[in-house]
């Protein structure tokens, strides 16, 4: 992809990305792409399997956009639900990173 960031509609400007659900912080869309892009560096460029416990806030918007950005494979999960419900599922799929609400573990 030539462009991930249009793709994503996104540009790194200062206008609002998101209203984060859980504090109510208003997210600049240069701030969620500097957030997104220092995670990325973090999970690597080699293509992993992210499993994202999702919920309404800042944290999963830039687990998937970083995600997104470097061309990973991504599942969502109820992240309002206990990690011990997921069990079965990260047996199964053994994800190479669990993103969710306490943060990031490889």
């Amino acid at each position: 992809m030539s462009d991930p960031l249009s793709y994503l509609g996104l540009r790194p400007t200062a206008a609002p990305a998101v209203i984060d659900g859980a504090g109510g912080d208003v997210v600049s869309f240069r701030q969620l792409l500097a957030d997104a892009e220092a995670l990325g560096r973090r999970i690597g460029e080699r293509k992993r399997l992210v499993m994202l416990l999702s919920r309404n806030d800042h944290f999963s918007l830039t687990v998937y956009t970083a995600s997104q950005l470097a061309g990973h494979a991504l599942m969502f999960l109820d992240g309002s639900r206990p990690p011990t419900d997921h069990a079965a599922v990260i047996r199964a799929y053994s994800p190479d990173v669990i993103a969710g609400p306490t943060g990031v573990a490889e």
